[in-house]
């Protein structure tokens, strides 16, 4: 297979004008520009190539599709997030997955819970277990009106609820303590009744013997 960058006009070209020379000088000027415009092409390509394109052109893809919840000073990688998610969103623009789908764009990890999965007013909800860095206060600016603009309009956001995880060491030690006491003395000396009944016994032998004389 012949790549498009690769090829010259000469290779498809019947044989009996390919032998001409004024047909291969045309040929190979044509050439160079044919090449340039195939490395146009890939220009053209916008959303499979987000990962590759410039800051400033993912801002303006933010505006063509109306990316609600973009704001220019995010980094370039949560850009390039909410612009390739964005023709999703509006198809499910207004459901809790929006909101978290959003919410999770901005910061890492997050959950929309119910009024009821917590105890609050109808139609109330929050996002809760949001596990990205609070690197300024503006961070909790962009994610309300982030929030506001994928939610439905009935809905009240009571609050967000950061999840934070800490690794830590605990030692436990223990001793144990064995006591032995042993006493030297006397031995204990316990006198005797001497009201005690005392009873005598005596035993009886009696023999007899008889002889018999034949």
């Amino acid at each position: 297979m012949i790549k498009l960058s690769e090829l010259s006009l000469l290779d498809i070209m019947p044989e009996n004008l390919a032998r001409d020379k004024e047909v291969q000088s045309a040929a190979k000027a044509l050439d160079v520009s044919m090449h340039d415009i195939s490395e146009q092409i890939k220009y053209v390509l916008l959303i499979s190539r987000i990962d590759e394109l410039e800051e400033d052109i993912v801002d303006q893809l933010a505006w063509q599709f109306h990316v609600d919840a973009y704001d220019s000073s995010f980094d370039i990688g949560t850009k390039r997030k909410l612009v390739k998610q964005s023709i999703g969103w509006h198809k499910l623009k207004g459901t809790p997955y929006a909101v978290q789908s959003v919410v999770s764009a901005i910061l890492d990890g997050a959950h929309v819970q119910e009024w009821f999965e917590y105890g609050g007013e109808p139609y109330h909800f929050k996002v809760a277990l949001i596990e990205g860095p609070m690197t300024s206060p503006q961070t909790i600016r962009q994610l309300v009106r982030a929030i506001n603009e994928a939610k439905n309009a009935r809905s009240w956001l009571d609050g967000v609820e950061f999840s934070r995880t800490v690794d830590t060491k605990f030692f436990f030690t223990a001793a144990t303590y064995v006591n032995k006491t042993v006493m030297i003395g006397l031995p204990k000396f316990t006198a005797p009744n001497i009201f005690d009944a005392i009873f005598l016994n005596t035993a009886q032998h009696i023999h007899k013997e008889v002889n018999i004389n034949g």
